[in-house]
């Protein structure tokens, strides 16, 4: 049995869809966050081969990468959302920075495929963005040590936590993949560099964690050889499926009565379970009322009128979004309230990430743009929030292997 990582990590999500896509051949269209992101990854791809072929230790040309990601935009068959167009190529272009100068000698292999044999009926395939090699002298002893880092590249904007790095069953495989090709390597890191924020989340695992991995993987193997069933699982990739408008699962969240609420404010592992219940249906029911008001708007639009449907009426209203001219407020502001310029400045203005960036990306010169982006780090002020992170645990490898 052969098996790609995407595929497995696809049937762990919800056999339903695995099983339509996979063996029914239904497959879905791409949408344009998907068809964005194939032009992001051959973008780098191509980038960081020319790069090593220059063979010089420097900052991939930025020049360059607009070119190319204009080039692969344009042999990208239906994908013409321009809001998406400029967030990848600015997801490119923060890429360049924020990795800095590489030698490309580190350079080890780009878009790689890779096949793990686990055992005599399952094969294990897929492609790793990149692969850095690279030997570190401890500067104490004056050891020397060669490490590996497997890189994959995420295009997507939705928040991500450690956790997600350190649960990843696809690291898990490329790091498997590493340890096979690289046996000489003293140390191996699994990353996922996640393009919209320039995190990267690095993990590593032990021969112990690798070890159940494998084990867990097996146990799906044989699920998906026994399965003849292929139930749909609500989750929360579920509002991107082309299959949702026939998936019980889905329509059931839609439809269905709202989970049982939990009395015992001091049950929390029921409170935990209530909620993600809640969360899914509410994210399902928000996804289709976009889509729903997107229709009505379009009909609204064309028509020029209102809408009277059954007992409802639509229409599309006008709301107004004011906004000050900069100096112009700020002078205003220092006469009329007796202020300094500067206390005005203070309480009134706030400087974002992406203006700063925008500013930077689109300057003639780079060099001296790096270095006022440098200057900036030293100045910069840090906030934070609290936020409920919540995030589902890794099925247990053992159940699995008993089922």
């Amino acid at each position: 049995m052969k098996l790609s990582n995407t595929a497995l990590e696809q049937y762990i999500r919800c056999a339903y869809q695995y099983h339509q896509e996979r063996h029914n051949k239904r497959k879905g269209e791409p949408g344009q966050s998907m068809l964005m992101g194939r032009v992001v990854h051959r973008t780098i791809d191509r980038l960081l081969k020319d790069h090593k072929e220059r063979g010089e230790i420097d900052f991939l040309d930025i020049h360059k990468a607009t070119t190319i990601y204009g080039e692969e935009w344009a042999v990208e068959a239906g994908l013409h959302d321009q809001s998406k167009f400029n967030i990848g190529l600015q997801q490119i272009h923060d890429l360049i920075e924020n990795i800095g100068q590489i030698d490309p000698k580190a350079i080890l292999g780009t878009e790689q495929w890779f096949s793990i044999k686990l055992n005599d009926d399952l094969e294990i395939v897929g492609v790793i963005d990149l692969i850095l090699g690279r030997e570190v002298i401890d500067e104490e002893t004056g050891e020397v040590t060669y490490r590996i880092e497997v890189i994959d590249w995420k295009t997507s904007l939705l928040f991500t936590s450690p956790y997600d790095a350190h649960d990843s069953l696809q690291l898990s495989l490329y790091i498997l993949a590493a340890k096979q090709a690289f046996p000489e390597a003293d140390r191996i890191t699994g990353a996922l560099y996640m393009l919209e924020s320039g995190t990267m989340l690095k993990t590593q695992r032990s021969n112990r964690d690798l070890a159940e991995d494998i084990l867990f993987i097996n146990a799906m193997a044989q699920q998906i050889r026994n399965d003849d069933q292929w139930l749909p699982t609500l989750n929360s990739d579920c509002i991107y499926c082309h299959l949702r408008g026939e998936c019980d699962a889905y329509r059931d969240a839609l439809k269905g009565p709202m989970p049982t609420i939990v009395e015992d404010e001091s049950d929390l592992e029921a409170l935990a379970i209530e909620r993600e219940a809640v969360h899914l249906r509410e994210k399902a029911a928000g996804t289709r009322k976009k889509e729903i008001d997107a229709i009505m708007k379009s009909h609204l639009k064309s028509s020029g009128a209102p809408l009277e449907l059954g007992d409802w009426f639509f229409k599309l209203s006008q709301v107004p979004k004011k906004s000050y001219p900069t100096l112009e407020t700020i002078r205003l502001l220092s006469q009329r309230l007796g202020m300094e310029i500067t206390d005005v400045v203070d309480q009134v203005c706030t400087v974002g990430k992406k203006q700063i960036d925008s500013l930077l990306k689109a300057h003639p010169e780079q060099t001296k743009a790096r270095m006022a982006g440098a200057a900036l780090s030293n100045i910069v002020q840090t906030t934070y929030s609290s936020r409920l992170f919540t995030k589902k645990k890794k099925p247990n490898k053992k159940d699995s292997d008993s089922k």
